[in-house]
């Protein structure tokens, strides 16, 4: 538990460009276990601000941190996107296996996961994480920034256009089908 700990604390802010590597010695099920730990504590801490802020409403607080959970973290982050990633840092000459960007995605997600339900600090734990990745994988693969950066923004656009479309979509549903106005009335 104190290893947990003590490397959450690592993770929470800015990590140092050389200890990059290091946190990649584990492998990828030490990763997915420290991601499952950051990602129940995260989700706890959400779960409780979202019931509080709701006024006590137990069903939207559960829902919020569900799709959370769901489709931003487990689908996108550990999955997701770290595989689109890998194909652009693969193309662009990134020498690293798929299981060293999965990892990086998973460590790099710290500031956000347990943090980003604060308001105002959330934000900017959200850029914290996005400069860890973007700098985690420069050094692993060893590769200019650039490059790192286009890898992490175009399936991260493609990801949140996807996501958009899907939003849209199921409100369009729900707004104009008969499951949000009933069934006409016939008189």
């Amino acid at each position: 538990m104190s290893s947990f700990i003590e490397m959450a604390r690592k993770n929470i802010w800015i990590v140092n460009e050389k200890d990059f590597a290091g946190l990649l010695k584990g492998g990828i099920n030490s990763a997915a276990k420290y991601f499952a730990g950051i990602l129940a504590a995260g989700m706890l801490l959400t779960l409780v601000y979202n019931y509080l802020a709701t006024s006590g409403d137990i069903a939207v607080s559960l829902l919020g941190v569900a799709i959370d959970l769901f489709f931003v973290y487990i689908l996108g982050v550990a999955l997701v996107l770290p595989f689109l990633t890998h194909l652009v840092l693969k193309l662009m000459g990134g020498k690293r296996p798929l299981g060293d960007t999965m990892q990086m995605y998973m460590y790099a997600s710290t500031p956000s996961v347990l943090l980003g339900w604060v308001p105002c600090l959330g934000i900017f734990a959200y850029f914290v994480s996005f400069g860890n990745l973007v700098r985690g994988l420069k050094a692993v693969n060893k590769m200019p920034l650039w490059k790192a950066l286009v890898a992490v923004l175009l399936p991260g656009a493609l990801f949140a256009a996807v996501l958009v479309l899907v939003g849209v979509a199921v409100l369009s549903y729900f707004t104009f089908s008969e499951v949000a106005t009933g069934p006409a009335m016939v008189s």
